[in-house]
């Protein structure tokens, strides 16, 4: 597993690059990359005393499929993004397997499958109420809830993370191509305990 030392190169973007991209590209960056700067700029604990486990940290790289962004409700201008119901899925792959560029290398090993449902409730910000899963193959899924401010709550899980609790975070590897950083911070007991 990967520390939490490792730096990733970030892409700086702003909503109205976002919004001149294309309302999906807007809707994922609006929901997805809230929490981009908490991920790398928490105070790093001291380590653990022996035996005892105070935190699992688990990094992934998603990649959010751009056929599966939709909103019920059509905006009045093209590419913008509409209050209402919405839906994206993408693979889940292991840290460093997307590059900067957005684009999966050609080792990349395929964890799992992510999906993201919710409400736009305030167009203009964007703001959005989301409910996301993390289906991580042979190990469980991870569920987590939130508004685009802010962290994630990882509300539950299944299989090693039955008993999960802790925040999830993500931060854009790529806006234009839908590709994100996810963070799991999981307090100690959370998974395989």
């Amino acid at each position: 597993m990967p520390n939490n030392s490792q730096g990733v190169q970030m892409e700086r973007i702003d909503r109205r690059q976002l919004l001149a991209a294309g309302g999906g590209a807007a809707l994922l960056s609006a929901i997805m990359g809230t929490g981009l700067v908490s991920a790398q700029s928490a105070a790093q604990p001291t380590g653990p005393v022996p035996g005892t486990v105070i935190r699992w940290l688990l990094r992934y790289h998603v990649v959010i499929d751009p056929t599966t962004v939709s909103q019920t409700r059509t905006a009045t201008t093209a590419g913008a993004i509409t209050t209402g119901p919405f839906y994206f899925s993408g693979p889940i792959y292991a840290e460093g397997d997307i590059g900067t560029d957005g684009a999966v290398r050609t080792t990349a090993t395929l964890k799992g499958v992510h999906r993201a449902y919710g409400w736009v409730f305030d167009a203009a910000t964007p703001n959005a109420y989301l409910i996301q899963t993390f289906d991580l193959f042979g190990l469980g899924k991870l569920t987590s809830t939130s508004t685009t401010v802010g962290t994630s709550v990882v509300t539950g899980g299944t299989g090693e993370f039955k008993s999960a609790q802790g925040e999830q975070r993500a931060a854009i590897l790529n806006a234009a191509r839908g590709a994100y950083l996810i963070e799991f911070e999981l307090n100690g007991g959370s998974p395989g305990m």
